[in-house]
């Protein structure tokens, strides 16, 4: 009869270790990623602190882009900060066999696929710069969740350098990875055209003004790209230093979302802001120093000191957050089409489903006009 083996117990000690930045939870992310279900705790904590381990050695894990990240830090201190990973759940143990492994929690995970997938966008480009060819080489084997992310991290860039080495690898994938190679390398030779969505306080892209903004775009031949930016301080209405937070944090977060872009490859930038996302669009243009066509749905005050260029504005006479006199006047000096919506709110609405309806009906007949580039009369206002 086969004895019954008993499982390697452990304990975690987190010690006076409470909180970690996320730049070290992605670091410890990603250097557990080459042990996940292979390897357990000790191992992570050599690979850490840039051990000369044997084993380590052997398995060339050394090679991990983080190995020695905590060089200078005791392996007891690293550890502290490898359990508390596992204690809020970035990280967590499976067994296998008797043997405690390291696997990812879902949250460790999302974090941890974007990390590799910018990884190897970051490699992709330099391929592409020197033509060669080491990273879809290493493609088979990706998973395929990796495979998607770096895809789609290519399509954002917009650059057609990348089209030699997505070639040789569409040559010997597989059927559902060569068709999506094929429809990003469609998009790069192809869309010349950029659409961005800057949401608002609680108005997501899967909101109405949003939600039909992005299927016209797309209708109209824009690459679409949402900035799905977050984390905002609750009751900000009112409140001048919420707001003023509000407003950096979603610039910031708008800023690393948009890092990737290469905006010259475009002739044509189409900003699509809602509330506090038309005044980070147009402050993100103007310090970048894009030239954008601009729609402002129910913008802010502070929209306009930044707007440059051709837009257009919807607004909503009974929005509390900005003053229909100032967003008049604003419009006015500002040569910009102003589209008012009587008696609606900060998201254009009545209360009364079939005026709200209209509403829409009639604000996306302007919208997919200006796409066409038949703006109205610069001074105009429509009520």
């Amino acid at each position: 009869m086969a004895r019954n083996r008993k499982k390697v117990e452990f304990q975690l000690n987190s010690g006076a270790v409470v909180d970690l930045p996320m730049e070290d939870i992605k670091v410890i992310l990603r250097a557990a990623d080459e042990l996940i279900n292979t390897g357990g705790r000790n191992m992570l904590v050599k690979i850490l602190k840039g051990s000369k381990d044997k084993k380590l050695l052997e398995h060339e894990l050394d090679q991990c882009p983080v190995y020695g990240y905590y060089h200078d830090l005791k392996q007891e201190e690293i550890s502290a900060r490898v359990d508390w990973m596992l204690k809020e759940d970035y990280l967590r143990i499976s067994y296998s066999g008797r043997l405690p492994m390291l696997i990812f929690s879902e949250k460790g995970w999302e974090i941890e696929k974007e990390t590799f997938a910018e990884e190897l966008f970051q490699r992709l480009r330099k391929d592409a710069e020197k033509n060669e060819f080491s990273v879809v080489n290493e493609m088979e084997h990706v998973n395929r969740q990796g495979i998607t992310d770096l895809l789609e991290k290519v399509r954002q860039r917009g650059d057609s350098s990348f089209i030699p080495q997505l070639d040789i690898w569409k040559a010997g994938a597989v059927k559902k990875v060569k068709t999506h190679i094929e429809s990003v390398e469609k998009d790069l030779s192809e869309v010349k055209k950029i659409a961005v969505l800057f949401p608002g306080i609680g108005y997501t892209c899967d909101k109405p003004l949003l939600y039909y903004s992005t299927k016209l775009c797309m209708q109209s031949g824009y690459r679409v790209v949402q900035v799905p930016y977050g984390g905002f301080p609750k009751n900000i209405k009112g409140d001048p230093l919420k707001m003023r937070q509000a407003f950096f944090s979603a610039y910031e977060q708008s800023v690393k979302i948009l890092h990737e872009i290469n905006w010259d490859v475009y002739e044509e930038i189409l900003f699509v802001g809602k509330s506090i996302g038309t005044a980070v669009g147009a402050h993100y243009a103007k310090s970048h120093h894009l030239t954008v066509r601009s729609i402002h749905f129910t913008p802010l005050e502070e929209t306009f000191s930044d707007t440059e260029g051709e837009a257009i504005v919807f607004h909503g006479t009974a929005d509390p957050w900005a003053k229909t006199d100032e967003i008049r006047g604003y419009c006015e000096k500002e040569k910009m089409p102003l589209y008012l919506t009587e008696n609606a709110n900060h998201s254009l609405e009545t209360g009364n489903v079939r005026t709200d309806l209209e509403t829409l009906r009639k604000v996306f007949a302007v919208v997919e006009e200006f796409l066409r580039e038949k703006s109205p009369n610069a001074t105009e206002v429509h009520e």
